[in-house]
Parts: structure tokens; sequence; C-alpha cells
């Protein structure tokens, strides 16, 4: 038995080898890129999650539902960049929006019609959300959604959970990372009550948010029970603390995201990816007591600036994707579809 076993480890090791070897041969024009890119990029690339060995592909162009690599190759997209591209590559839709909004200017420096458009899409689709405020990126939606409930409970600590991801300064998935204020959390097991029990127990007089994601994405793609959520939404409101959702990847689950599904309200809602209709994207929404603390019209308002949080490329594709594309209807059938491959 261990002979064998041997033997099917070394041969899954030559196939292996066998294919790198073809991978490398195929693909030259990737590899030089690669190469140049080093010289001025760390590893080649500005987005280490985009990298593997022996070095990746660079995609020249893509299409609807493809893409094509310098060398020429072209592949079916399953990946959908991490579901930031729940559009596909140039819809029509959105290609028309985004090409008004640059024929008509960029970088305004004031308001545009296009954010409150896309406010009230997202307003209407997700009953926890009375306002809305854009910023870049899911990273800095939750960044800013946890400041916002230490300023609104006045409080500092929260808890979330290990295997979590809520953006490049927020992993919680083990390992080395460049997360931001770690100190200020506990973690707890996900589905656990009793862990939640435990984690919190030492900060109860302290306790700002619970920051978690409906279902754990780069974790592993673990659902939430319901009755874990429920328990969430109780255990935050018994001691004080915000429930802050993270539906940066399953907004697209439902019309108004995972939430709806579970029928469960949290204090804020964090999204981005897909709903900036390819372009770069965050928001953070809630109850209008706890976002007006940023009502620039109110005498002691917390400021939250960024250059490009209301961006015309952003607020033009992403009310046109979110509105005209991605309608119920639309991701209805695009989440029917899924579960019918998952079952081949």
């Amino acid at each position: 038995m261990l002979k064998q076993n041997r033997s099917a480890t070394s041969s899954l090791e030559q196939v292996l080898d066998e294919l790198e070897h073809d991978y490398i041969v195929s693909h030259p024009k990737s590899a030089q890129q690669v190469k140049r890119a080093a010289e001025v990029l760390p590893g080649g690339s500005t987005r280490t999650v985009l990298h593997f060995d022996p070095f990746p592909l660079v995609i020249d162009r893509a299409s609807g539902s493809q893409l094509t690599d310098l060398d020429g190759h072209t592949y079916i997209d399953f990946a959908n960049d991490f579901t930031a591209g729940f559009y596909g590559h140039s819809d029509p839709v959105i290609v028309r929006a985004l090409n008004d909004a640059i024929d008509n200017g960029l970088s305004f420096g004031g308001l545009s019609i296009f954010e409150e458009k896309l406010a009230s899409e997202i307003c209407s689709r997700f009953p926890s959300i009375d306002r809305v405020r854009f910023c870049n990126s899911g990273t800095e939606a939750n960044l800013i959604a946890l400041q916002l409930a230490r300023e609104a409970t006045g409080r500092s600590k929260n808890l979330a959970f290990k295997g979590g991801y809520h953006g490049s300064m927020l992993s919680f998935l083990g390992g080395k990372n460049i997360n931001y204020g770690v100190g200020d959390f506990v973690f707890a097991d996900f589905n656990s009550e009793e862990s939640v029990d435990a984690a919190a127990a030492g900060i109860l007089d302290d306790f700002a948010a619970i920051v978690t994601e409906p279902m754990i994405g780069s974790g592993g793609g673990i659902l939430a029970d319901a009755k874990f959520l429920s328990f969430l939404r109780d255990f935050s409101q018994k001691h004080g603390a915000l429930l802050i959702f993270d539906e940066v990847q399953t907004a697209r689950m439902a019309g108004g995201g995972l939430q709806e599904v579970f029928g469960i309200r949290p204090d804020l809602t964090t999204l981005g990816k897909f709903l900036g209709g390819g372009a770069s994207f965050g928001a953070f929404g809630g109850a209008a007591a706890t976002m007006d603390l940023l009502n620039a019209t109110c005498q002691g308002a917390i400021p939250h600036g960024g250059t490009f949080n209301n961006n015309i490329l952003s607020m033009a594709a992403g009310y046109a994707g979110y509105s005209k594309v991605a309608t119920r209807d639309a991701i209805n059938v695009a989440n029917n579809l899924g579960g019918r491959l998952r079952q081949i």
C-alpha cells in the first residue's frame, strides 16, 4: 500500500510538472510582461490575489464572458473578478453610460445627478438602508463603517470572525497581513453562538460593533445559519453594539442581498465590487440616525472626504448597471443558473 501511495504521488507530481512546462511554453508573452513589470512593481503586479506560480496570465482584452491573454489564448471567465465582474465584459448598457459620462467631462469636483440616482436605487433594494454614502472600495467601506459604529456608540471594541475577509486591511484569514487596528478586535468562530458569548465577554463595556459576512467568502464560501444571524441581531441589540453586514460579495445573491434572504436588518451594510458597474466602488449605509452623523449640514458632523467617492464613471456605470442590468429579476435568474451549475 505504501509503495502504491508513493507511486501515485510520483505520478501526480509528474503530471503537474508537465502541465507547468506546457503553461510556460505556451505563454511566453505573459512571462516576458510579468518579468518587465517586476522591475517596477513588487512581484510584477499590484494585487497579490492575482499572483500564482510560475507567473500569472496577463490579459489583453475581454468581451462578454471571455478573456484573451497576451499570447492569444481565450478563456471563459468563470471567476468574474471575485464578483466585481458580475455584469460580464463590455455590457452595452454600461458601455453607453460610460461613454456618455466621458463625453460630458471627468472629475467634476462637484455633485452630479448620478450619485442620487444610484443611492436611491440602493435604498430601494435594502430596507435596512435609509441613507448611503459612497467611497472607493469594499475595504474602505468596511473601515469607515467600523469607525462610524465607534462614533455612534462611543465605544471602541469590535467582534469579528475567524476566516472572515473585509478587505486588504481587515483580513482575518490567518497568516501575514497589513491589517489596521487589529488590537480593537476580538474573534469568534463563525456559526457558533457559544464562541461569540465567550469572545465578547471581556469587551461588553466597550462593545461597538459586530462585523460579519452573511456568507464567508474568501474563508471558504460558508453560508451563515439563519439562527446564528438572528442570534447576532439579538446579541448586538442586547449589548448596545451595531451589527454590520459586509455584503460586498453577497449583494448579488438576491435583489436586496443575503439580508433579504435571511430576513434580518443589520444596522450598517457595506457594499462594493459589481455595484460600480465595473469601475472602482464602495458604499456603506444604514439607518438615517446613524448615517446622519455624516450630514455636513448639521453642527458637529463627522467629515467624510474622498476625491473619487462620487467619481462620475462609478456613479454613471453603477446606476446604469444596477437599475437596468442587475434588476431583481435578472439577479434571480443569474443565481438560479448558478444553483443549476452547482448540481452538475
